[in-house]
């Protein structure tokens, strides 16, 4: 209509023109070939949990930072962070032959320990070297001063040689391939990580964790290969001109395919790494004990049950590798700019595979789209890109060219952003000049790759140290050395005694394999195998049932907003007007301007500049007749009841028009006068500010039809709006206002114009830059809208603050629309005070002056309520006190947990930017403000997950619920990750709800307890259980007894494997029922569970004792003589010690069962497990029947002398009875009763902060400085006595 109306006035011709291209090199040469070697995850603490593997997915790692110096030796590299260290070996042949002497001695057994720990094969074969002669390295990546992993990865060299030469050329064969180049271009240029060029015609190099370290003669260490992010200026991406064919081809050898790719190991593969498992290879071991004493039955059960846990898991990895490479694997054809060097055209379009891509790669987008399958940078054209992988908002964003101006190139630059297309993301449509599509210079490929980094931290998350499981391992390892003394005990007695050197060696043997129970790994995978079914009804699914038994221990969930907390996008709510200073009645009815004449006359000529604001200020635009953009100004567009058009053209060219935009009200029968005519009212859009968060407003410049006057309207967050208006326009009230609807959890936004000289020209108006216009504003007034909750969220989060586990939110979304909807949910309470930190400022404004930062916390209801933080550089002053107001914030915050506050009194909200800062500047100031932070907004993808690495190193057990990829690194770092989407991010994550809510969180939470408190049982069972059975051999083995082979069947199989295996069927309390406040123990070494363990096995051991010697004073008694036949037996081990052990541990083995099945408050009553209760009532009849009564085939089976007498043999039940007695009087009385009442209610506020308990390297910092009036310092004086506090006049913090 714009354009029909008035073409004069309107139409422009095309401006601008594609950039001049100039010309550079770049390029790396290297070889291919896979780098061989392992790698281990080792805690620095001594645990039995260290392995190797080959290279490829696993638990562990992180993303390698930048190699920068070497020490003297030149055999070590540190990187900035000290993340990673690199040591350089090579072959000793001396080494080498003793290594393989020592395997041919040991029988292949010091081969497997290698297999274990590939860093211990490296030092057996390989003798230290510097880094320059190495032909291995051993990376060493420490992680939080906890973990160490090892990883040995082969140095290759790589060179083009120069095969045949003709008329100056030479043609290299490079992968196989011949390619004929000049001469002078053999040298090839290539970029790595200290951001500097590098010309070689060689490079050494290796391969770790899916990066490429290349060797630097310049400062004698490997630095990291990167993209031609690192060096280049902005104009330097202007001057590119694309790469030749073989250009291309050389550099594809250095930066390898363009592909992300995932290994999938072939089912042998995984079958033997997971039979080469510790605890196969001990069971193998047990098998050949037994199968030597002629103990097959067991043995066959085992058998059956090891090949069913092995075949589980080789299936479950396999599925979940090609899941992943599904998710994340792509094939597409791209086309590419190919430079021309000797022709008339100086470039071509060439098809190829888009796995054929490298940096410096100049490509040609689709005009109707494509997905993108590397990070470059646009160069021409727009593109309209939906980036919902990276931040999980579904909302269309346009690109635009990269700046031609010689300025470094900032990737988080404002400005550049803009500019920058990731892997991954989807071109939905582009916009270029004429047939000239739009063009982009490829930035990195492969793992380089914004996309490649997330799938890296999928493949290496950080290592997660789980107690319970390094306690089992400890456990375990006890067992052992009472395993080992016990087969020394028994060797010894039996030598002493004369008996068969084989046949003694044989039953020591056997100890071990009583002692450590082969069967404990089937017993518990069986009880989480229950847990992950009952989840699945629900419709939870788990990839990785380990993680089950993790969740157990959550003590703090993050959540990511939209899509999880909330629906995707916001909904308008209403919008309050300003007239003459004035605020008018909040408006809710929309369509503000509707089809009716009059109503649309009347609401334009009462807020014409209000109506036109909300119309025009934002970055919408059409895509297949559709508009899209921000949701947000897509439901502020839609209230109005205006339209948007577009020139009469396709939409692909409309790039760079004069005026590309058009509103107008729905009503076209509007007028408006200009210059002696009438004109339909319609308002073009002439220029578009796009916005940004550091100055927190968008603008756009328009002209309506017939006027030669331009209007600039801003829309930002009404700080800003307030601060860049003239004072007169802005009502008085106005911040109470603002204060009051934030507070209901609104999002607030506010609008403002001004008019331009008339001595703009339009050539002027493209020219300005924003700083010129966006000033002296007359404020219009306030746009309200309200983020829906999801239906389940606001009662989850009631139910997971009344358990008292810590909430976050971390979203990618506005800081002030997180607080709104935290508010709202109940995740920030209406009295807390929340603390926005703001960016810091120099002390005294003189960087030079030696001081340091300012950091500042500002409450966003109240401006002069401040806490200021100031941070010294003297590394050499010490300090006593550390950022006092933040220690006195987080005593607060644990003061007010204790007493049984869902809400501490103040939270922190912070954003991604400032995250950044911290993390370099003040890294231990962030982790006090991790310790009682709430919201975390504009927050990218790594620093979601370092925000779980930070609540994790402060002793939080963490899970994290998102649903997009932009959430894949926090979900894989999490201990426990819960998808709610089944795309990139259920790859990810060990749980994938179906559900469209939150709901699932208590839900895992409460069958993660359920299972905690199951694994507990069941290894506490087995472990009361094998050392039980370990007594009962010990006391038999005095003798020269022992039981008999269907006693062991008996046991093992049916009394203590079955019984464990019934285990896991006791679920968790119903979901009507509130989650425990406090969660259950996760330490195996704790002082009850240990305790528990000693005064079961005691009181065990004493009624062995009792009824061992005590069957010796019936006058029915005859003495076991060893080698000779008892009675009518043929068997050389029956005899009426035998009996009586037996016999007393057969109800014992049932009576531990019971007394281990715990129920309340984390799992049901035992009696609702029927299937256990009616297995142990029948053990429990057999036991009575076979020790009183037992039929002939019975006491023929198990080869039982049975005492002659009926009332002798009836004395056994009274004994198991009290027996009994005293076992539940202990656990359930003693130990949970009494002693586990003095537990703190939640355990991670007593946890010690593992990040301040070891301060070293810090930089001091001073205590406050007062920023505020000395009334501010006084109430917070006052509050602080009535906590029972000292106060600080140094400490400056206000109270609502």
């Amino acid at each position: 209509m714009f354009a029909r109306a008035c073409p004069k006035h309107w139409r422009g011709a095309e401006s601008g023109g594609r950039p001049v291209a100039g010309r550079r090199k770049s390029a790396l040469i290297r070889g291919e070939g896979k780098c061989l070697g392992g790698a281990e995850a080792v805690p620095l603490e001594p645990t039995w949990n260290e392995a190797g593997a080959e290279e490829g997915p696993r638990s562990g790692g992180r993303r390698d930072s930048d190699m920068s110096s070497v020490d003297a030796a030149g055999n070590r590299t540190r990187g900035e962070d000290s993340d990673l260290e690199f040591h350089g070996y090579r072959r000793s042949t001396c080494r080498l032959l003793a290594s393989w002497t020592s395997i041919f001695l040991t029988a292949g057994l010091l081969r497997l320990l290698y297999h274990w720990f590939p860093r211990l094969h490296l030092f057996a074969t390989h003798a230290p070297c510097p880094l320059s002669a190495a032909t291995k390295v051993l990376v060493v990546e420490s992680f939080q001063k906890k973990f160490k992993n090892y990883y040995v990865k082969d140095i290759k060299t790589s060179v083009v040689h120069g095969l045949k030469k003709e008329a100056g050329e030479c043609l290299d064969d490079v992968g196989g391939t011949p390619i004929h180049r000049k001469r002078k271009e053999r040298k090839i240029k290539f970029y790595l990580s200290d951001g500097a060029a590098r010309v070689s015609e060689s490079i050494r190099h290796f391969n770790c964790k899916k990066q490429c370290y290349i060797w630097d003669e310049d400062s004698e260490s490997f630095l990291k290969l990167s993209g031609l992010d690192v060096a280049l200026r902005n104009a330097d991406f202007h001057r590119l001109d694309g790469l030749t064919e073989q250009e291309q081809t050389l550099r594809q050898i250095a930066y390898g395919p363009n592909e992300i790719a995932i290994p999938v190991q072939s089912v042998w593969t995984l079958l033997i790494l997971e039979v080469l498992n510790p605890f196969y290879v001990f069971q193998f071991f047990s098998l050949m004990v037994w199968v030597s004493e002629n103990y097959y039955y067991y043995a066959i059960a085992i058998v059956i049950m090891s090949v069913f846990g092995v075949t589980t898991s080789v299936i479950q990895t396999r599925r979940n590798q090609k899941k992943l490479r599904r998710t994340v694997t792509s094939s597409d054809v791209v086309t590419v700019i190919r430079k021309v060097e000797d022709g008339e055209e100086k470039e071509v379009k060439e098809e190829i595979l888009a796995k054929n891509l490298v940096p410096g790669d100049i490509i040609a987008l689709h005009p109707y789209g494509c997905t993108l399958s590397c990070d470059a940078v646009l160069l021409s054209g727009n593109a309209i890109v939906n980036e919902s992988m990276l931040t999980g908002e579904s909302v269309p964003v346009t690109k635009v060219p990269i700046p031609n101006e010689e300025r470094k190139f900032e990737e988080k630059d404002d400005n550049i952003k803009h500019s920058v297309l990731f892997c991954g993301t989807k071109v939905l449509q582009t916009r270029f000049y004429g047939t000239e599509w739009a063009r982009a210079v490829v930035l990195r490929t492969g793992f380089l790759t914004t996309k490649g980094q997330i799938v890296q931290t999928i493949l290496y998350p950080p290592p997660v140290d789980y107690l319970f499981e390094r306690d089992s391992y400890k456990f375990v390892f006890v067992l052992s050395l009472i395993a080992v003394a016990g087969f020394i005990y028994s060797a010894i007695t039996k030598a002493l005694r004369g008996k068969d050197v084989s046949d003694t060696a044989l039953k020591a043997l056997d100890l071990i394999t009583i002692a450590v129970p082969p069967a404990l790994p089937a017993a518990m995978t069986v009880g989480k195998m229950y847990a992950q079914r009952r989840l699945e009804k629900i419709g939870i699914f788990c990839i990785n049932p380990r993680i089950i038994n993790v969740s157990g221990s959550v003590d703090c969930v993050c959540f990511d907003k939209t899509g999880t907390l909330t629906e995707d996008g916001l909904d308008m709510w209403g919008v309050i007007p300003i007239k003459d200073k004035e605020m008018q009645p909040p408006i809710t009815e929309f369509p503000l301007c509707g089809e009716s004449t009059g109503k649309g006359t009347k609401m334009i000529e009462e807020n014409e500049h209000f109506l036109v604001a909300m119309a025009s200020c934002h970055s919408l635009t059409y895509l297949d007749r559709s508009l899209i953009g921000d949701p947000l100004d897509l439901k502020m567009y839609e209230s109005t009841g205006w339209v948007l058009e577009e020139p009469e053209m396709s939409e692909t060219a409309q790039y760079d028009l004069l005026i590309p935009l058009v509103v107008r009200p729905s009503c076209e029968h509007l007028l408006t006068s200009g210059e002696g005519q009438e004109y339909p009212f319609e308002v073009g859009i002439i220029r578009q500010f796009h916005f940004s968060s550091q100055l927190q407003r968008m603008s756009v410049i328009t002209r309506k039809l017939g006027s030669r006057n331009f209007n600039i309207y801003c829309k930002g967050s009404p700080e800003m709006l307030i601060s860049l208006s003239k004072p007169e326009t802005v009502p008085d009230g106005i911040s109470k206002t603002m204060e009051y609807y934030t507070k209901k959890g609104y999002r607030v936004l506010a609008l403002a114009w001004r008019p331009l000289p008339p001595e703009f020209t339009v050539v002027q108006i493209h020219r300005l830059k924003r700083e010129q216009v966006e000033t002296e504003f007359e404020f219009l007034g306030l746009l309200l809208f309200e983020n829906r909750l999801k239906k389940g969220t606001a009662p989850v989060i009631a139910k997971l603050n009344k358990a008292k586990i810590k909430q976050i939110m971390v979203t990618g979304d506005n800081i002030l629309t997180a607080i709104s909807v935290a508010h709202e949910c109940g995740l920030v309470s209406s009295q807390q005070r929340v603390y926005q930190l703001e960016p810091p400022t120099l002390m005294n404004g003189d960087c030079n002056a030696g001081k340091g930062l300012i950091w500042a916390a500002k409450n966003i209801f109240k401006e002069d309520d401040v806490i200021q933080l100031r941070q010294e550089a003297k590394e050499n002053e010490p300090s006593n006190q550390f950022h006092d107001s933040i220690d006195k914030i987080n005593d607060s915050f644990e003061v007010d947990l204790e007493k049984g506050k869902s809400h501490s009194s103040c939270t922190y909200a912070l954003t991604g930017a400032i995250w950044a800062e911290l993390k370099t500047q003040n890294p231990m100031l962030l982790k006090k403000i991790v310790k009682s932070g709430s919201i975390y907004a504009r927050m990218s993808p790594v620093q979601k997950q370092q925000l779980v690495q930070e609540l994790q190193a402060i002793g939080h057990c963490v899970a994290m619920c998102g649903d997009g990829a932009n959430d894949c690194g926090a979900l894989k770092a999490a201990h426990a990750g819960i998808s709610l989407s089944e795309a990139e991010s259920s790859a990810a994550s060990p749980f994938t709800s179906n559900g469209e809510d939150i709901s699932c969180v208590p839900q895992v939470i409460s069958e993660g307890r359920a299972a905690l408190v199951t694994s507990f049982g069941i290894f506490k069972f087995m472990a009361v259980y094998s050392l039980t059975q370990f007594a009962s051999v010990i006391l038999l083995y005095s003798i020269d007894s022992n039981l008999t082979d269907f006693q062991f069947l008996y046991i093992d199989l049916i009394l203590a494997t079955f019984s464990a295996s019934l285990f896991g069927l006791t679920g968790p309390p119903s979901s009507k029922k509130s989650l425990a406040t406090r969660p259950p123990s996760a330490s195996l070494f704790a002082p009850l569970p240990i305790a528990s363990i000693i005064f079961q096995v005691i009181i065990m051991m004493g009624f062995h004792s009792l009824l061992y010697f005590g069957v010796r004073i019936f006058p029915w008694y005859i003495p076991f003589v060893s080698g000779k036949p008892f009675l009518n037996f043929n068997n050389e081990l029956s005899c009426y010690e035998n009996y009586a052990v037996f016999s007393i541990s057969s109800f014992q083995y049932v009576w531990m069962a019971v007394i281990f099945s715990r129920g309340a408050p984390h799992r049901k009553s035992i009696l609702s497990n029927r299937k256990l209760v009616l297995a142990l009532l029948l053990m429990c009849i057999v036991n009575v029947v076979a020790s009183v009564t037992p039929p002939v085939w019975m006491a023929n089976l198990l080869e039982l002398v049975v005492p002659p007498n009926l009332s002798d043999r009836l004395l056994i039940l009274p004994c198991a009875a009290v027996n009994f007695m005293l076992c539940l009087l202990v656990e359930w009385g003693l130990i949970e009763k009494i002693l586990e009442r003095g537990r703190p209610k939640m355990l991670w506020i007593k946890r010690k902060d593992i990040s301040f308990s070891k301060q070293s390297n810090v930089i001091p910092c001073k205590t406050l400085v007062p920023s505020s009036s000395p009334e501010t310092t006084q109430r917070h004086s006052d509050k602080e006595k009535e906590l029972g506090k000292p106060s600080n006049p140094a400490t400056t913090m206000t109270h609502l």
